[in-house]
């Protein structure tokens, strides 16, 4: 697979995170899911970070921003941070930088 398969295989991984892993407006529910796209906008900066390699506080801090300047939403950091590591292991990301 070419880097550029690799990359956007990931991307479509990442896409798929925030959308099961960190969904801060609540749209991803069972009753009732809203689009699934929702957050697909977030990915490319998502995916910087990781690839960054500034770990999970990094992560943690680029999706706090975002649900703070973007969507408006004041949230613990500490929820952001949970996000992140969740995103991190539904990607295998703490794997990837032990192997570095």
């Amino acid at each position: 697979m070419s880097e550029y398969e690799q990359q956007k295989s990931l991307y479509k991984d990442v896409q798929r995170a925030l959308w099961t892993e960190w969904d801060p407006i609540g749209v991803n529910t069972h009753d009732d899911p809203g689009p699934s796209d929702e957050y697909d906008g977030y990915a490319a900066s998502v995916l910087r970070s990781l690839n960054s390699g500034e770990g999970e506080h990094g992560l943690a801090k680029v999706l706090h921003a975002i649900e703070r300047d973007s969507m408006g939403i004041d949230r613990p950091y500490a929820d952001a941070l949970d996000a992140a590591r969740r995103i991190r292991a539904a990607l295998h990301w703490q794997d990837r930088d032990a192997a570095s």
